[in-house]
C-alpha cells in the first residue's frame, strides 16, 4: 500500500469513529428525552391532581401531626405522621380521605382534644 492510501484509510477510520461516537451519543440523548417525557408526564399528572391536607391535633399537652395526600376521587394516595394517630384511629384501614379526616377529628373531639388544618 502506498503512503497516500494508508493516510486516506486512516482518515476514513477516524471519520467512522467520530460518526459512531456521535450516533451513540445522539441515541442516548433521544432515549433520555423519550424516558423523561413519559416519566415526567406521569409524575406531573399524578402530582397535579393531588390534594394535600396537614392536620395538627393536640391532646393532654401533646401535639400530633398527620399528612394525607389524596386524588380528585378522594382516594388516599399517601398518608402518614404520628404513630399515636395511626394506632388510635386505625388509620391504615381507611381508603377515603374524608372518612379518615372525620375519624381523626372525632377522636380528638371526644377526648377533649383539638385539631387544626395547615
Amino acid at each position: 500500500m502506498k503512503l497516500e492510501e494508508k493516510e486516506q484509510l486512516k482518515k476514513k477510520k477516524n471519520t467512522n469513529k467520530w460518526g459512531s461516537t456521535i450516533l451513540k451519543r445522539l441515541g442516548m440523548v433521544i432515549l433520555f428525552v423519550i424516558v423523561l417525557s413519559f416519566g415526567g408526564n406521569y409524575f406531573l399528572k399524578q402530582k397535579g391532581e393531588m390534594t394535600e391536607t396537614n392536620i395538627e391535633c393536640k391532646i393532654n399537652n401533646e401535639t400530633y401531626t398527620y399528612k394525607i395526600e389524596y386524588d380528585k376521587n378522594n382516594i388516599i394516595r399517601m398518608a402518614g405522621g404520628s404513630t399515636f394517630i395511626e394506632e388510635k384511629i386505625n388509620a391504615k384501614t381507611y381508603n377515603k380521605a374524608a372518612s379518615l379526616i372525620k375519624a381523626i377529628e372525632e377522636y380528638f373531639k371526644e377526648n377533649q382534644g383539638t385539631c387544626t388544618f395547615k
